[in-house]
C-alpha cells in the first residue's frame, strides 16, 4: 500500500517538475504541500484566476501610477526642489 501511494507521488511530481518554470520557487510549511501549492499557483495565473477585467485594472492602474509620477515630478520642478538637490 506505501509503495502505490509513492509510486503516485512520485508520478505526480516528475508531471509538475515539467512544468515548474526555475524562477518558481514555492515556499511552504512542509514538503507534502508543495503540489497544492504549485496547483493554486498555477490557477492564480491563469486567465481564469485573475477574474474578468484583470488586464483592463493593470491597464489603469498602470496609468493611473504615470500619473501620479508626472504630477510629483511637475510639483517638484515648480517648487525648485531639483535645485535644493543638485551636488
Amino acid at each position: 500500500m506505501m509503495r502505490g501511494a509513492l509510486g503516485r507521488r512520485a508520478a505526480r511530481l516528475r508531471h509538475l517538475r515539467r512544468w515548474i518554470s526555475p524562477s518558481t520557487i514555492l515556499l511552504v510549511p512542509r514538503v507534502e504541500l508543495g503540489p497544492l501549492s504549485y496547483g493554486i499557483y498555477l490557477y492564480m495565473q491563469s486567465a481564469v484566476g485573475r477574474g474578468p477585467g484583470a488586464r483592463a485594472r493593470g491597464r489603469s492602474r498602470i496609468v493611473l501610477v504615470a500619473a501620479g509620477t508626472w504630477a510629483a515630478t511637475a510639483l517638484a520642478r515648480r517648487s525648485g526642489a531639483s535645485a535644493r538637490f543638485r551636488t
